[in-house]
């Protein structure tokens, strides 16, 4: 199990093409949703540059709720302020 305050990486830089994907597999523990979580922006990252698509999606493990109406739960990750009540339900 990894201690809290520990550096899970150092120097780790890479990208990925347009429909490439990325797999991270690693024991229980190692930091693979800690990596996810400050990627994402739900957790603060202390240093270092994060650039990611504007449409890119995170599937946790666990059900996230943030906060906000049900039009934010819904429209998460993309602003739901700039989505219509129509396109949420589909229409």
């Amino acid at each position: 199990m990894m201690k809290e305050n520990s550096k899970l990486v150092s120097n780790l830089s890479f990208s990925l093409k347009r429909s490439e994907n990325l797999i991270i597999t690693g024991q229980n523990g190692i930091g693979k949703t800690s990596f996810i979580r400050v990627c994402n922006g739900i957790w603060k990252k202390n240093g270092g540059n994060i650039k990611l698509p504007a449409k890119t999606m995170f599937l946790p493990q666990l059900p996230l709720l943030t906060n906000g109406s049900i039009k934010a739960q819904v429209a998460y990750p993309m602003d739901h302020e700039k989505i219509s009540d129509q396109a949420i339900k589909g229409r």
